[in-house]
């Protein structure tokens, strides 16, 4: 996302600090069993808070404590101490700071305790008082505070504690936020239900599964574009139950708040700003409606016998050589046409192209084999055409160009990415996700990002640019997403 545009989420809804710590490691003689996906919980939630934009996380104030080479400190009781310390103080009076654990937790006389990496059952002082960690961080100026809790497993393996960190109900949490204001958490699950680390994902909880899935956008855990904290515990409790039940276990995350209001944890409707096409010339480089048209080789390539002697590369090529010949009495009327806009001095024809001030009309044939392939007519513009939309819908009327695909070139190098919270914020289905390039359908509408461009089929030049035209949200995100990319 366009550095711009998230200081501008930043001031709406105020940075986000994170704290996220992940204790899979206890000692043997520790009295605590060793975990299995703890350290990897904390590790995604801590990436996610870096990936997605839309949550607002200040980069700099995102800490991840686990047995990780990435991590910035091991989850000892001391750093996670001073962590949180670091988390409350950092925070000015505009900001949110959320703290993520997941590890054992357990009750000693009616008191909540987290576990840490060197945490032992013989003494309660090796454990993390919860009521320090509330006190902490009620010292904050930070005007929300979240605390979300994942007990991984059922608890100790010691008698003498009686009961896990899952036995956090609501009346429970209650009790130690009767006296914060602007504090919630939330709880893995309910008493005597330990937090299962079943899950669609192996490598994390079931918890933190749909936790994650909240916080990455997902359509069915926002309220309208906005990912509210009650619209994210909504999604994570229907589906934990509903999960926790097909593995044969029982599991109903709680939560508790302290007077915070409505807590905003991400805004993702700033895609769907509508953008006219004038806005989108900044983020814009260059603009090409293409239009494919099934064709043969020998419509162009006449003289050629014989087409399965050769590879299909080379009949491309031939075919893309002639072009200029068999296209000329087209191109010559095309030009002629284009009188009516501009000055005959200002419109050339060159190769496989006609040449306008600011654009170009061209053909182009791609062989799918020896005999058959496609035909490409592309109307290509530049990023300044976008404030004459009018005249540029009128061009492409004229070059009778009905485009299937339409390509922003953008100003800027592209992270794919980053936009997957967007698309799927805005229910968007998730066809192709690599590294460096996106596919994702919507309403018989399609688009393809990559490093370079944005390719959208499905929509018609009139549906993005016209401006009688009325934009559905599907546009507005195209448009609105295309503007942010840019970075201007």
């Amino acid at each position: 996302m366009a550095k711009a545009v998230h200081q501008k989420l930043l001031g709406s809804h105020g940075s986000l600090h994170v704290l996220s710590v992940g204790v899979s490691d206890y000692a043997a003689d520790s009295g605590f069993s060793k975990l299995k996906v703890c350290t990897e919980d904390a590790r995604r939630v801590a990436q996610t808070f870096r990936e997605v934009r839309e949550l607002n996380a200040d980069p700099a104030h995102i800490r991840l404590l686990g047995n990780l080479k990435d991590a910035y400190q091991m989850p000892t009781g001391g750093y996670i101490h001073a962590a949180l310390h670091v988390l409350a103080e950092s925070a000015a009076k505009h900001d949110r700071i959320l703290f993520f654990f997941s590890g054992h937790g357990v009750r000693v006389d009616d008191a909540l305790y987290l576990v840490p990496q060197d945490g032992n059952s013989e003494h309660k002082k090796f454990l993390i008082s919860f009521e320090d960690v509330i006190t902490i961080l009620n010292k904050s100026d930070a005007k929300q505070k979240l605390i979300v809790l994942d007990s991984c497993l059922s608890g100790p393996s010691v008698s003498k504690f009686k009961s896990p960190l899952s036995s956090a109900s609501s009346k429970f949490l209650a009790d130690y936020l009767a006296k914060t204001e602007g504090t919630a958490v939330i709880g893995s699950s309910t008493a005597d239900q330990p937090s299962t680390t079943l899950s669609p994902d192996p490598k994390v909880s079931l918890f933190t599964h749909f936790f994650v899935t909240a916080l990455r956008g997902n359509a069915e855990a926002m309220d309208g574009k906005l990912l509210t904290l009650d619209s994210l515990f909504n999604y994570v409790s229907v589906n934990v139950i509903k999960h926790s039940k097909s593995y044969g276990k029982t599991q109903q995350p709680t939560m508790q708040s302290g007077g915070t209001g409505v807590m905003v944890l991400g805004d993702f409707s700033h895609p769907l700003v509508s953008a006219t096409a004038s806005d989108l010339a900044p983020a814009v480089d260059k603009l090409k409606f293409h239009d494919h048209r099934p064709g043969h080789a020998k419509d162009v390539l006449t003289a050629l016998t014989n087409t399965w002697r050769h590879q299909p590369d080379y009949i491309e090529g031939r075919v893309n050589d002639l072009i200029p010949d068999a296209y000329k009495e087209e191109f010559g009327r095309l030009r002629a046409k284009l009188f009516k806009f501009f000055d005959a001095g200002q419109i050339k024809i060159r190769d496989n192209s006609v040449f306008f001030p600011g654009g170009r009309y061209s053909v182009r044939y791609k062989a799918d084999d020896v005999k058959n392939g496609t035909y490409v007519y592309t109307a290509r513009f530049d990023s300044d055409w976008l404030t004459r939309p009018d005249q540029m819908l009128d061009l492409i009327k004229l070059m009778n160009v009905t485009p299937d695909a339409i390509e922003f070139d953008s100003s800027d190098a592209l992270v794919p990415e980053e936009c997957l919270p967007k698309l799927q914020a805005a229910g968007w289905t998730i066809t192709n996700a690599q590294d460096d390039e996106v596919e994702a359908e919507r309403d018989g509408y399609s688009i393809k990002i990559n490093s370079n461009c944005i390719e959208l089929s499905g929509f018609t030049p009139r549906e993005l640019f016209g401006k009688d035209s009325e934009l559905d949200s599907s546009a507005l995100l195209v448009t609105g997403l295309i503007k942010q990319l840019a970075g201007k």
